[in-house]
């Protein structure tokens, strides 16, 4: 039987994911790093503390979460808050031939914006309780963003931030996935203002993704959706 994949599981899946890919670019800093809170990520040993975030603009990413929330359900499972939503089109849906709603959005000018992103976590590294460390780092999913728009987003740490700036993220780490499923990392040193890139396979990211999932919900991918 299909279960639902709950917001707060999605949270914490994106989360380890990111910390996977961190360890895989430099497991001498991630390897033996932690989820946690506020940061997301971190590593006693080293020093460092990673929060996570996602560069999609937020009506979007609620539009989507509404969609994920949809998906799967037949119509008879749609509560009345699905049901505004489809009906105010902010999500379309589709019923398959089997009876399970297929949901979506659609969306219109920039997808994107790291620096709204990057201000919003900015404002929390400055709270009484985050936790600060030596090495305080930001991980931006950029997913499907070409290559335009992450060359716009590298030159916007490069060249506009502050790197004066009292209490600052000292690195930022893009993340994109191609629509190969290959993945690329960004490492930024904002106060350096240097960047590298680190290239990620198809195969390691399906690795990651499965890895990360099945330690969050305790079951494989398969076993979760009844695949197996």
């Amino acid at each position: 039987m299909k279960e639902n994949f709950t917001s707060n599981q999605r949270h914490h899946f994106e989360e380890e994911r990111a910390r996977t890919i961190l360890a895989l670019y430099d497991p001498a800093r991630f390897q033996n790093s932690v989820l946690s809170e506020s940061p997301d990520i971190i590593n006693e040993c080293s020093n460092i503390g990673v929060e996570v975030t996602d560069s999609m603009r937020e009506d979007l990413q609620k539009k989507l979460s509404w969609a994920r929330s949809i998906t799967g359900k037949t119509a008879n499972s749609l509560s009345k808050t699905d049901k505004e939503h489809i009906r105010s089109h902010e999500v379309s849906a589709r019923e398959l031939p089997n009876g399970i709603i297929f949901a979506g959005t659609a969306c219109w000018g920039e997808i994107y914006s790291v620096q709204n992103a990057f201000q919003k976590k900015l404002k929390k590294l400055n709270e009484d309780h985050f936790r600060k460390f030596r090495i305080n780092a930001l991980f931006i999913y950029g997913w499907l963003m070409d290559d335009d728009e992450l060359e716009m987003a590298t030159s916007f740490f490069l060249k506009e931030v502050d790197n004066h700036s009292t209490l600052l993220f000292d690195i930022v780490y893009i993340f994109c996935e191609r629509s190969n499923s290959e993945g690329q990392l960004v490492e930024i040193n904002i106060k350096e203002k240097s960047y590298v890139t680190f290239d990620i396979s198809s195969e390691q990211m399906n690795v990651i993704s499965h890895s990360s999932f099945e330690k969050v919900i305790g079951k494989s991918h398969e076993e979760f959706y009844g695949t197996k």
